[in-house]
């Protein structure tokens, strides 16, 4: 079985996903898997190529927080940015996925349904708070101003498909009796 894991930036995905660990599952961290595909030298001459080479540090890696604030804050330039790397960790998952066949794979991705990841899934959960406590985390989490978290905000969109929805606007302890409930359910 493959549970899809979503929802938008400090939501609390990574938090369930966490649980999920916890309760045995193999959690498949699509931001983990992107971080490997952006070390590649033909993804980072791509992205050096499309936003500029204020983009690559002086040791050869992705300056991430430099390309943030160019993809975060231009909805087509997000677009061009998925079109480079989305194939290739889409790929990389799917294969991971396929080396855990017969356990249950949660595949812990924001953009789950943007990068066709969801075809994989046999059902989608998606974890849910208020956007004002999405604000607060993610400023406190990523360093971020108001104004940049609401730009990372502002570039997502919501999984549109059919899934379940994971309330996550109390504590942690409750997020993950949720998600245990969720996942008893299902076996």
């Amino acid at each position: 079985m493959i549970i899809g894991l979503t929802g938008l930036t400090g939501a609390g995905k990574s938090t369930a996903a966490a649980a999920l660990r916890r309760l045995g599952c193999h959690v498949i961290d699509a931001d983990r898997v992107g971080h490997e595909v952006t070390t590649r030298p033909d993804i980072l001459e791509k992205i050096k190529t499309a936003f500029g080479a204020g983009c690559i540090l002086p040791d050869g890696t992705l300056d991430r927080r430099a390309l943030g604030k160019i993809v975060f804050s231009d909805g087509e330039k997000l677009k061009k940015l998925n079109a480079i790397t989305h194939p290739p960790i889409t790929e990389a998952i799917a294969a991971e996925a396929a080396a855990h066949s017969g356990e249950t794979v949660v595949i812990d991705a924001a953009a789950l349904g943007e990068s066709g990841l969801d075809r994989l899934c046999g059902e989608v959960w998606r974890v849910t708070a208020p956007e004002e406590l999405r604000l607060a985390r993610i400023m406190e989490r990523d360093g971020l101003s108001r104004t940049e978290a609401v730009n990372r905000i502002l570039s997502q969109t919501p999984y549109g498909g059919r899934c379940v929805l994971i309330d996550n606007s109390s504590t942690e302890e409750a997020l993950g009796q949720k998600v245990k409930e969720a996942l008893c359910a299902k076996l």
